[in-house]
């Protein structure tokens, strides 16, 4: 049988010091077939040169700004069966995809599948203020949109991300998978190495904080039937 296409979502903005290893780790998949679509959001470094110069790799200018409209630039552009996303400063570990892919075509009830990761200091960075030390030490078993592979239709039936989350838009998008219960695992297998720098997006934790007050309110609503306000 015929492996399915998988696309990969890559968003970047100067993000020139980290993609080519990020790149270089999907490359090592060695997965096929494999569509590749970065999004360059608007960078002031080399970041899209560098995207450009891997020939398996289609670069796109973003069209809004944030996270979110990146990721749904590419998910709306993408041919792929099945969904995977990496940010411009992480690694996937060789063997990710084709993992997550048996998995999929073994339990067809399965819309999203994880696999656990690690958290890993980028070389010259020390630990940023308010990242607990113990997270660099063991293994992290949350849901990623880095550890994520997703079916096409995931996206059809809950539809795209919200762009009013200025930080970890991925979030309200989970809670909405699960509120429409979608079914989704977690492999107990290391795939991911997150990169941690002072610059990461995910250590702006008053924003965080207020981003899931925000979608805990919004989930029960939607499991009230209420309207939701943005």
């Amino acid at each position: 049988m015929p492996q399915p296409l998988v696309t990969v979502v890559l968003p970047v903005r100067n993000g020139a010091a980290y993609l080519r290893q990020a790149l270089d780790s999907v490359m090592a998949q060695r997965y096929d077939p494999l569509e590749i679509i970065v999004v360059d959001g608007h960078s002031d470094d080399a970041s899209a040169a560098i995207a450009a110069s891997y020939p398996a790799v289609t670069v796109v200018s973003q069209e809004g700004l944030g996270l979110a409209a990146a990721w749904n630039q590419a998910v709306t552009r993408a041919s792929g069966e099945l969904i995977a996303f990496l940010s411009h400063d992480d690694r996937w570990r060789p063997g990710k995809l084709a993992r997550q892919v048996s998995y999929l075509s073994q339990h067809p009830e399965t819309a999203l599948v994880h696999t656990w990761f690690r958290f890993v200091l980028q070389p010259g960075h020390s630990r940023p203020p308010g990242f607990r030390p113990e997270l660099l030490a063991d293994v992290q078993k949350g849901r990623l949109m880095e550890t994520l592979m997703a079916r096409r239709e995931a996206f059809v039936e809950t539809g795209l991300f919200e762009n009013k989350y200025a930080v970890a838009p991925d979030m309200d998008w989970f809670a909405r998978t699960n509120d429409r219960g979608l079914g989704s695992a977690i492999l107990p297998e290391v795939f991911l190495d997150k990169g941690v720098h002072a610059a990461n997006t995910m250590n702006n934790i008053p924003v965080n904080n207020a981003n899931l007050l925000s979608l805990l309110r919004a989930s029960v609503s939607r499991k009230r039937g209420d309207e939701v306000t943005p």
